[in-house]
């Protein structure tokens, strides 16, 4: 239901931070295909097929991958590590970050074409992850925790947490897909990070680590990270935002701002920034939030802004296509 209302309310990114056992019961449910809008779910914390969380009376056939990450229709994002070493950042898998082979979901063509698919063990089934990102709770991921509740590791107050998982790395990505401007007319926004395997400055290729948990492994690559496509990093963690970028849409390279002074009578210039494959129109709209959230202010879609009192005690951005500059 969350889903989908909030896809009718114009959601253009969806982020999943929920996973369930897949089982035959989800075979027909379509609550996640919403063409050209960015899904993306959480592949679990639990390692591969989820042996790490099951009860020490747990048969084989409570093991398996993870729900809606499974869904062909969908983003599965994995977790890794990211630490410092003195040649820089170095990202290595999360042991609990979940990964495998889909029972019920057949492959989308984008990965049975990879170079390396021959390697797994999936055949003509879904691999979950397609990609990864920092989420691993023991290296640490700082949160802002805007509203009054109890949080892991924190009071019930607003401010920072340490936080974590696959949950956190699900939310990065949908993140950095609306920073590159959403899904850009592509049915299945999956297809797109696909089409950037290999590259070296889209992705750090993931290669060290396993979330095999002492739990016997059909093929290394649905259990380890390795050179080129693997179940558990998938096509790796994105550098930058250039993974997410559609062939010949346009791209935001330098990002917008907000020039002049906020205050009453006053009038605010939107500077576009720099785009590669600059876009014939640039849209602009002016936001306003009073402390509910932003919300379009009406008829306000040209490069400036005058400051009335309407505006008084509240915070004003411009959304330029889909990049946000915010003063």
């Amino acid at each position: 239901t969350a889903v989908r209302t909030a896809a009718r309310l114009g959601a253009t990114e969806i982020s999943n931070s929920y996973t369930n056992l897949e089982g035959s019961y989800y075979a027909s449910d379509n609550t996640y295909n919403l063409p050209g809008r960015v899904v993306t779910a959480a592949a679990g914390d639990c390692g591969y097929e989820d042996a790490a969380c099951l009860p020490p009376t747990g048969s084989a056939n409570e093991e398996g991958v993870d729900f809606p990450a499974s869904s062909p229709d969908v983003v599965a994002v994995g977790a890794t590590s990211l630490t410092t070493t003195p040649s820089g950042w170095q990202n290595t898998l999360w042991g609990m970050s979940g990964s495998g082979c889909s029972a019920y979901f057949k492959a989308q063509v984008w990965q049975t074409t990879l170079p390396d698919w021959g390697s797994l063990s999936c055949g003509t089934h879904r691999s979950v992850v397609d990609v990864s990102v920092v989420g691993n709770p023991d290296t640490g991921l700082a949160v802002y925790q805007g509203t009054s509740e109890n949080v892991p590791g924190g009071a019930d107050t607003p401010g920072w947490v340490i936080g974590g998982g696959s949950s956190a790395a699900t939310a990065i990505i949908a993140g950095e897909f609306a920073l590159a401007g959403g899904a850009h007319g592509v049915a299945y926004p999956a297809r797109t990070l696909y089409r950037h395997a290999g590259n070296g400055s889209d992705f750090y290729d993931v290669t060290q680590g396993s979330n095999t948990n002492s739990v016997p492994c059909p093929d290394y690559l649905e259990c380890n990270a390795a050179i080129g496509y693997d179940a558990p990093s998938g096509l790796g963690a994105p550098l930058g935002l250039g993974a997410f970028a559609v062939r010949g849409a346009p791209v935001s390279i330098v990002p917008p701002s907000i020039v002049g002074s906020f205050a009453i009578g006053a009038v605010l210039s939107a500077r576009p920034g720099k785009f590669s494959n600059r876009p014939k129109v640039i849209r602009y709209q002016w936001q306003l939030n009073t402390g509910n959230g932003f919300s379009d202010i009406p008829g306000e879609t040209l490069p400036y802004l005058l400051l009335t009192n309407a505006y008084a005690g509240g915070i004003v951005q411009v959304e330029v296509l889909d990049r946000k500059s915010v003063v």
